[in-house]
């Protein structure tokens, strides 16, 4: 009996004993093995100790913007009330047959708070881009002047952004505002592109009072911005640091948070006609890791009514700058808001002539957006017009992507 008894408190003890072992085992694992999806493992990366805590999800962008793109040189368009409404789906009936890549639309005005249907006139607009054929539709968020002047700052535009990042209060309404806007894009079921912010990181680079304006500011971490004032109940438990660096990496958070599918896209200002890329380059290189490079047009065109001379020192900078900007950061480029009256410099002379597209195109543009609506004559311009013509003309014979750039290594 007793060696019955002392056989089955062994067992006892040894099956405890081999339960109690795995535990302890599980548990002293290494969290590599449940978390190596998000480690960055760039020897580079910072291990200050006041490092973002969602740096270490930022490493490398989460879209492949390439596949969206596809293998053809994309063309875009902006939708503007009626008027644009009309003209962009015109352009994409049978009379034209222009193949979008994207429609886009500004969220820029009144306080955003303040809109009727602020809901209702960004999905009418997404539609209106769907509806033309375009995979790719964009919402630009422009706010921080908007938010700035509503706090009653002065001043030029550059000067009222500035005061408004200093405001906690401001930076809150500010992220509100961003928050609504990704929660109505993520409803839809076609990703969009959010294309943050064209001028206002131009101006912490090169326009910010208190900074080198004539050589530039590359460093995105000194400039201020009140994130711990602003105490966003979306940021609890996150650590962004207070400056323009924290706050890239806390919008794309809140993209992921609140709209994942979303594509993100920072506007790299050439505010320098085609020099000083490593001062743009730089200052990204704090922002996280967005998934698309957006600027403004080059300057490359001397006369709107000519072709590019294309042996113009400004047309060899800026296409460098493209290059370089693309190559450093890893990221395709659109080039967003280009007007109406350069698009014979652009594609006038499709398809005889490709070689200005294909300029672009070697140097890391993947897309290019047009604006057909004119200050003077809005849509009855002639250019308008002419736009029509040339995109009918290139959508019949795209521009396949050149090997060996950024979309088809």
């Amino acid at each position: 009996m007793f060696i019955a008894k002392s056989w089955k408190f062994l067992f006892v003890i040894s099956l405890l004993f081999f339960i109690l072992w795995g535990c302890d085992d599980s548990s002293n694992k290494s969290k590599s093995d449940d978390t190596d999806s998000v480690v960055n493992t760039d020897s580079d990366s910072d291990t200050d100790s006041d490092s973002d805590t969602y740096s270490d999800n930022t490493s490398v962008p989460t879209k492949d913007i390439c596949k969206d793109v596809g293998s053809v040189f994309g063309m875009g368009a902006a939708i503007y009330g009626d008027a644009g409404t009309n003209w962009y789906l015109n352009g994409a009936d049978s009379s034209y047959n222009i193949d979008w890549l994207s429609g886009y639309m500004y969220t820029s005005g009144d306080p955003q708070d303040d809109l009727d249907g602020t809901d209702w006139i960004i999905n009418y607009r997404l539609d209106t881009a769907e509806e033309g054929g375009a995979t790719l539709p964009v919402v630009t968020f422009y706010r921080m002047l908007n938010v700035g002047e509503d706090y009653g700052y002065k001043g030029t535009e550059a000067q009222i952004v500035q005061q408004m990042l200093l405001n906690g209060d401001a930076v809150k309404d500010y992220l509100d505002d961003f928050i609504e806007v990704l929660k109505i894009i993520n409803g839809r079921s076609t990703p969009t592109l959010m294309h943050v912010e064209p001028d206002s990181f131009g101006f912490m680079m090169w326009a910010f009072d208190g900074f080198d304006t004539a050589s530039g500011n590359g460093d995105a971490k000194s400039v201020p911005v009140a994130l711990s004032d602003a105490n966003h109940p979306a940021l609890a438990g996150q650590s962004f640091s207070d400056d323009a660096g924290g706050l890239g990496k806390a919008m794309l958070f809140l993209r992921d948070t609140y709209a994942p599918a979303a594509r993100m896209g920072w506007h790299a200002s050439n505010f320098r006609v085609g020099t000083k890329p490593e001062i743009v380059t730089s200052f990204y290189s704090s922002m996280g890791a967005w998934d698309v490079i957006v600027t403004e047009p080059p300057h490359m065109i001397n006369n709107s009514s000519e072709p590019w001379d294309m042996d113009d020192s400004d047309n060899e900078n800026n296409a460098e700058w493209l290059k370089t900007v693309s190559s450093t950061t890893g990221l395709p480029i659109v080039i967003w808001q280009t007007f109406a009256y350069d698009s014979e410099a652009y594609i006038g002379g499709w398809p005889d002539n490709q070689s200005n597209i294909n300029l672009l195109a070697q140097n890391g543009v993947v897309a290019v957006f047009w604006d057909p609506n004119s200050e003077s004559c809005g849509y009855t311009c002639k250019e308008a017009d002419n736009l029509l013509d040339y995109l009918n003309k290139y959508s019949a014979a795209p521009l396949t992507l050149p090997a060996g750039t950024i979309c088809n290594p």
